[in-house]
């Protein structure tokens, strides 16, 4: 769509409470020729729609256009995205078009000249194979952040959900933070260890966090040379108004405490069972973790009975939470004179 001559894409892959917010700001002020664009929701659905057979219907993605949380905030953008969108003369776009579709308004809008264009991609492990695939020569590499799972879990307990309130990140549940971080850092795992191809570069957050020059420098590589005063001239990158409480620290200088705050803010008990679930994938990625005794074990057996109650009165909160629009399902098929049954 854009021609041999337009720019690459680099991915950043990531779990929730990482620091990839923060690395994704410092390479936004840092290196002049990448455009962090925001976090598009759509960009993962058409990812997960277009493996099945690499094409996506223009009806489809219009519809996840519309849906995108930081789109919305950006009419203008999403204005022209959809006119150009609906000037294709296809049923069907490939997935290297759509993104070209999404991400071409914002490389337009900034007014310099993009060699990378970097994407979050928190599900980058599941579909990198078929991503390469699509974007061939224009695929310039990967990104990964990775931080301590006692610090995540920390993180997601001590957060409120942007759109419940009421609830924080981790459920109030350390075990259920352990085994989400667990089950997403295996998937990082394989690509850091080049079982899933060419490796890509890792930042960890504490090395970040202590001295971010001498962690985004190694990146000069991939992303181009640094020059603060270039990159501040036009920044892409945002958030949308409805997340940035989850960000509080995003406009100040990185803050080195809190790379081991859960040291003394995490409850011992917790901080057991989530050593305990996440020892093997943690030290592959090198964090310290004390070996296991039986006391631990037991305390983790005990800690997995009770999260699995405390996921099953989740569960049933989000059903209950939701019973108005199981509601309007029925009525809608009732409508239709199609039989259904709960």
């Amino acid at each position: 769509m854009y021609g041999e001559d337009a720019w690459k894409y680099c991915f950043l892959a990531y779990s929730g409470r990482s620091g990839s917010t923060l690395l994704c700001r410092e390479i936004d002020e840092t290196f002049p020729d990448v455009l962090v664009v925001p976090e598009f929701r759509a960009l993962e659905h058409l990812a997960v729609a277009g493996s099945t057979d690499g094409f996506l219907s223009v009806a489809g993605m219009n519809r996840l256009l519309r849906q995108d949380l930081q789109l919305a905030e950006e009419p203008q953008v999403l204005t022209t995205i959809l006119r150009q969108l609906d000037d294709v003369n296809s049923e069907r776009l490939g997935f290297t078009d759509a993104v070209d579709l999404i991400v071409g308004e914002r490389v337009r809008r900034s007014g310099r000249s993009v060699r990378i264009v970097l994407l979050q991609f928190g599900s980058l492990p599941a579909h990198r194979a078929w991503l390469r695939s699509q974007l061939g020569d224009r695929w310039a590499g990967d990104l990964v952040i990775v931080r301590d799972p006692r610090a995540v879990t920390n993180s997601l307990l001590r957060t409120q959900r942007a759109y419940h309130p009421r609830e924080d990140m981790g459920r109030s549940d350390p075990g259920f933070c352990a085994r989400r971080w667990k089950r997403q850092q295996a998937a990082v795992l394989r690509l850091v260890t080049g079982q899933m191809g060419s490796p890509p570069l890792v930042v960890r957050f504490e090395d970040f966090l202590a001295n971010s020059d001498s962690a985004v420098s190694p990146l000069t590589g991939l992303l181009g040379p640094i020059n603060r005063h270039a990159a501040q001239v036009v920044r892409g990158f945002s958030i949308p108004a409805k997340e940035r409480p989850l960000h509080p620290n995003l406009l100040s200088p990185p803050l080195v405490e809190r790379g081991t705050a859960w040291r003394e803010e995490l409850d011992p008990r917790a901080q057991i069972i989530v050593e305990e679930e996440t020892r093997e994938v943690a030290q592959e990625l090198g964090y310290v973790i004390p070996p296991s005794t039986i006391s631990r074990r037991w305390m983790t057996r005990w800690a997995r009975a009770s999260s699995a109650r405390r996921q099953g009165l989740y569960a049933f909160r989000r059903l209950w939470h939701h019973r108005k629009q199981f509601g309007r399902i029925a009525d809608h098929l009732k409508a239709r004179q199609m039989s259904w049954r709960p």
